[in-house]
């Protein structure tokens, strides 16, 4: 049953990371043009900030780090692109973060929360795509005819 407490998503999953990255795009894009111009003044006594302060990283993953460096001074902001990432089959004692999926028993699990536990024995694992069954003794009607499954 759906939570009706809960609003209702304005865009989809797909929408919403192709606003993240368009915007990852658009910051990029700023800071290049930033680089072309000269440094912003700083206070009297002191250097301003230009694009050579500042640098993003990006972890392969769902994460993006912006970071802004000026001597002493040390900033940085993360910023979690919030969408379902393929972790492979579930290795125990692997720690995985929400959003992971995994294989486990032939199905998929959805990581609801940051987790160590095994799927199907734990809250913080959603099923996501349930194991089929073989076909009938063992046998799976393929494009070519029957194929056996298993020995």
């Amino acid at each position: 049953m759906a939570d009706s407490s809960l609003p209702s998503p304005k865009y989809t999953i797909w929408q919403a990371i192709n606003a993240c990255l368009s915007l990852s795009a658009r910051a990029i894009e700023e800071v290049r043009a930033l680089a072309a111009r000269p440094p912003v003044p700083g206070r009297p006594g002191k250097d301003g900030l230009s694009a050579e302060d500042f640098d993003i990283e990006y972890d392969g993953q769902r994460t993006f780090t912006f970071k802004l460096e000026r001597g002493d001074v040390k900033k940085q902001w993360k910023f979690v692109i919030p969408f379902l990432l393929d972790a492979g089959v579930y290795r125990e004692g692997q720690a995985y973060e929400k959003g992971d999926t995994v294989t486990f028993g032939g199905s998929m699990f959805v990581a609801q929360e940051d987790t160590s536990d095994k799927p199907e024995t734990s809250k913080a694992w959603r099923l996501g795509a349930k194991k089929g069954r073989d076909g009938k003794d063992g046998h799976v009607r393929g494009p070519q005819g029957p194929v056996k499954l298993g020995s």
